[in-house]
């Protein structure tokens, strides 16, 4: 009798273990998802930022003139898009 219930343990014992692994699988699943979408994030920030760092680096007088160019497109875009 002690046989069969030392049995009976190891065998509950294991669909436990089974059923930890599993669930610590989803987990590490979910988790990797959330590491994939944080590193799209990042990446994208890090483009932002070195491309806020190039136009910074541009002397003054070429970073105004690219100003006014992207702010007459900007108005011409406007203008382009209201009804006549």
């Amino acid at each position: 009798m002690d046989v069969e219930r030392t049995i009976a343990f190891i065998l509950k014992s294991q669909a436990n273990a089974e059923r930890r692994m599993a669930q610590a699988d989803r987990c590490m699943k979910q988790a990797d998802g959330r590491m994939d979408k944080f590193d799209k994030r990042l990446d994208g920030i890090s483009k932002l930022i070195k491309q806020g760092m190039r136009i910074l680096a541009e002397p003054a007088t070429l970073r105004s003139v690219r100003t006014v160019d992207l702010l007459n497109r900007g108005r011409i875009a406007r203008y382009a898009s209201l009804p006549r």
